[in-house]
């Protein structure tokens, strides 16, 4: 999680977030599906919206960006 989220592995003082991230619940109205393969995927029944990347990500990918300021 910490390479996905830009956190070297020199900057222990932000693996907190890291850890934050692989623990963060869907919004709601959101699902975790499985594709053919296996690979999962995320869709929100009330929008129709479907993803790739945990909806919740770009939240993170913000909290390291305001962190390291």
């Amino acid at each position: 999680m910490c390479d996905y989220l830009g956190i070297s592995h020199a900057e222990t003082n932000y693996f907190w977030i890291a850890e934050l991230a692989l623990l963060a619940r869907l919004p709601p109205n959101w699902k975790t599906y499985k594709d053919p393969e296996g690979h999962a995927y995320f869709h929100n029944h009330a929008t129709g919206v479907t993803s790739w990347t945990h909806p919740r990500d770009s939240y993170f990918f913000q909290l390291v960006k305001r962190e390291r300021s």
